[in-house]
């Protein structure tokens, strides 16, 4: 199909985004970043959309049971992810970042956490990385279990959320 025929039916559509955008402001959005980094599980970390004036949950699965827990929260770090080897990422910026907690998984290794975003209509579209860390305080985290060798890391962390806020 030619982009001729396709951009009178695709035109009414995108200049509604586009005047939606601009009288109502900014769109919240919450992406992916990388995966979660764990012994025997993946940890998943997800969240609502970040809208100002309103609450947003954020919710982790597949933890540590019953484990203390600390959100990481900063800018999105300018080199991207930082690797520490065996496929666990920090997705937060570790020169800058605050830690929230603690907070607890429960006896299936879940949490929801709400949050109200009681900020600034000038925050829209500011950005922050969200990721979540959790303490193992009965055993070691492998490292590289194919080749049989672990660390005493003694913790897990989520997959990263990057967020940017939104009006709507």
């Amino acid at each position: 199909m030619s982009t001729r025929k396709l951009l009178p039916r695709t035109l009414p559509a995108l200049l509604a985004l586009v005047c939606t955008t601009a009288s109502f402001g900014q769109v919240a959005m919450t992406q992916t970043l990388g995966n979660g980094w764990g012994a025997t599980t993946t940890p998943e970390l997800f969240s609502t959309r970040p809208v100002i004036g309103s609450s947003m949950v954020v919710a982790a699965f597949n933890c540590i049971p019953n484990a203390e827990s600390y959100f990481c929260v900063s800018a999105r770090p300018m080199a991207g992810p930082t690797d520490l080897g065996s496929g666990l990422y920090i997705q937060v910026d570790l020169g800058v970042f605050d830690a929230y907690g603690p907070v607890h998984t429960d006896a299936v290794g879940a949490l929801s956490f709400p949050v109200h975003l009681g900020l600034p209509a000038n925050l829209a579209g500011e950005q922050a990385v969200v990721q979540m860390y959790v303490v193992d305080p009965v055993s070691t985290i492998c490292v590289a279990p194919q080749t049989g060798t672990c660390s005493q890391f003694g913790f897990e962390v989520t997959n990263g959320l990057l967020l940017t806020l939104g009006l709507q």
